[in-house]
């Protein structure tokens, strides 16, 4: 999104009022006179969806006046998801692990990249890099394995070759989801020591 509003203005009303659009000056500072020129309740319309104008799994409407495009987020971990069609079904994340190959899982995700910027979207939903602590969890295909190192490695080749694409990757389940019992209900609580949390989930 900071891209689209501060290189290319995502198609909105010109660059007259929007001195960041193009500009050569340090991010913080276009940041900056973008947030200065939004109202409270702009700001707060970028931190909601609005699925119902659009096809995609997730939508944030632009704000035109200020050269911020609208932003489209589509699932998946594994390639463009939720049934779009015309698009590759790619290896889930565990086989992706397995090649033990970050320059594999680089190209990996070009490919997937290119197919989302060819489906208009701007944010894909993945990858997956939660560890994998219990083989029940029903996402535990999506992820890249047990082990915080090459969950690491592996992830961050992924996420490499995506973002080349000019799509930004959204890593998601990002820690301590792997439990399917009472799954996003209030009961669905993980209690995990502070050493596991920094040793296996956030490490990776």
């Amino acid at each position: 999104w900071e891209l689209a509003v501060l290189t290319t203005g995502g198609g909105g009303g010109g660059t007259g009022n929007c001195p960041w659009v193009g500009s050569t000056a340090p991010v913080a500072t276009r940041v900056s006179q973008v947030l200065a020129q939004m109202t409270l309740d702009q700001k707060v319309q970028l931190l909601h969806g609005d699925t119902a104008t659009s096809s995609y799994i997730g939508h944030i409407d632009g704000i035109p006046a200020l050269c911020v495009p609208d932003v489209e987020l589509q699932d998946g971990p594994a390639g463009v998801g939720d049934g779009t069609g015309g698009v590759t079904q790619m290896p889930s994340g565990n086989a992706s692990a397995a090649t033990f190959d970050t320059g594999y899982e680089q190209q990996y995700g070009v490919a997937v990249g290119q197919e989302f910027a060819g489906k208009g979207v701007d944010v894909d939903l993945g990858p997956t890099i939660n560890i994998v602590r219990d083989p029940r969890w029903g996402r535990a295909f999506e992820s890249y394995s047990e082990d915080p190192y090459l969950t690491a490695q592996i992830g961050a080749g992924d996420i490499e070759g995506i973002q080349s694409k000019d799509v930004m990757s959204q890593v998601k389940h990002y820690a301590v989801y792997n439990q399917e019992t009472n799954r996003n209900t209030a009961a669905d609580d993980a209690v995990i020591d502070d050493p596991t949390v920094r040793e296996i989930y956030t490490a990776a």
